[in-house]
């Protein structure tokens, strides 16, 4: 059975500190590289994982704080004049300029609506939020509006996590259902399976793997696909 590995709280740390790290280490939330070097980032305590080498910095945050060119999933909740009010979970609504997304032009742009989610790109965080759904690399990388689905938050950490090369969640859960994902720094990630069972099969396998440590992450989803048979059936 899949066990959660602990974390071991190292210090209270602050913006700017640098700290002794083991060799092989990853790093996640509040932990950002100047120069080459870790560096924390925001206020709050520093936590290591022994198995899998993993620091982050514990600071029970509530709110996403943006970071340019950080990728969100976000929910419409209102037109103004010539943009949208994007929930991106931070200190303020983000906002959208219409014709900020791939091939807009003024007699051809997306009509969104209030609960619509869109995966989007943070290109300002002074003042207001500023979001985008336009690739940086001027490729398809799935920026837009998010059609149907399902759409959930979980911890920021979580997130990074998921994005990160070597984290097989994702992998994982393919082998049970086909499945669209869009996941944000923010804390939301999006979700689109064949059937909206799925969904919420998807989602819990996620919430699920919190504190997992990867070997264990397999035998982890297994268990909750195995726990939701009686209802596929």
């Amino acid at each position: 059975m899949a066990t959660k590995a602990a974390f071991t709280s190292i210090k209270t740390v602050f913006p700017g500190e640098t700290f002794e790290y083991v060799q092989g280490a990853r790093f996640g939330d509040g932990i950002i590289k100047r120069n080459g070097v870790p560096t924390i980032s925001r206020a709050g305590i520093l936590k290591y994982q022994q198995q899998t080498k993993y620091y982050h910095v514990f600071s029970d945050l509530k709110k996403y704080h943006p970071s340019i060119e950080d990728v969100c999933v976000g929910k419409i909740v209102k037109r103004v004049k010539d943009k949208y009010l994007v929930d991106i979970g931070s200190y303020c609504y983000a906002e959208l300029d219409f014709l900020a997304f791939e091939n807009a032009t003024k007699k051809s742009k997306p009509n969104l609506l209030d609960g619509d989610y869109v995966y989007c790109r943070v290109v300002s965080k002074e003042k207001v939020p500023q979001v985008v759904c336009v690739s940086q690399r001027k490729m398809e990388d799935g920026f837009g509006e998010l059609q149907g689905g399902w759409a959930f938050s979980v911890p920021q950490s979580m997130c990074r996590r998921i994005m990160s090369d070597g984290c097989c969640v994702l992998t994982c859960i393919g082998q049970y259902t086909p499945f669209e994902i869009a996941v944000g720094v923010n804390g939301m990630v999006w979700v689109r399976t064949p059937n909206v069972l799925n969904d919420v099969i998807v989602e819990s396998c996620i919430l699920q793997c919190l504190g997992v440590v990867e070997k264990n992450v397999p035998g982890t989803i297994k268990l909750v696909w195995e726990s939701w048979k009686p209802v596929l059936n």
